[in-house]
């Protein structure tokens, strides 16, 4: 005997809270970017602060700036910079995949 039914598969996983985001824990990123106090007691932006720049998978984004400042740099798998590679505001940014290299500018038609 074969017994076949259908699955409200959205009421499913509202009845158990399920959601995308708990298929997995925190990275590194995203704790370091959690932990950054951004925001004042009034929910304003606070001004100078660093916050780390995570991907969709939750990985340091190999390039990362700083909002307040304008300077960039390249980080490893841990976040840490990579020697060599900040650059000042308004500068090419360097090309995190080959460190020693400027970014090529962009011809736009």
């Amino acid at each position: 005997m074969l017994c076949l039914f259908a699955v409200d598969t959205e009421r499913f996983r509202s009845m158990f809270k399920y959601s995308l985001s708990d298929e997995r824990l925190k990275t590194h990123c995203e704790h370091h970017r959690d932990s950054v106090k951004a925001t004042s007691l009034d929910g304003n932006p606070i001004t100078g602060v660093y916050v780390p720049q995570c991907d969709a998978e939750g990985q340091y984004l190999p390039q990362q700036c700083h909002g307040s400042t304008g300077y960039c740099w390249c980080v490893d798998s841990r976040g840490e910079e990579r020697a060599g590679t900040r650059t000042p505001p308004g500068a090419a940014p360097v090309d995190c995949d080959r460190p020693g290299e400027a970014v090529p500018p962009q011809r736009f038609m």
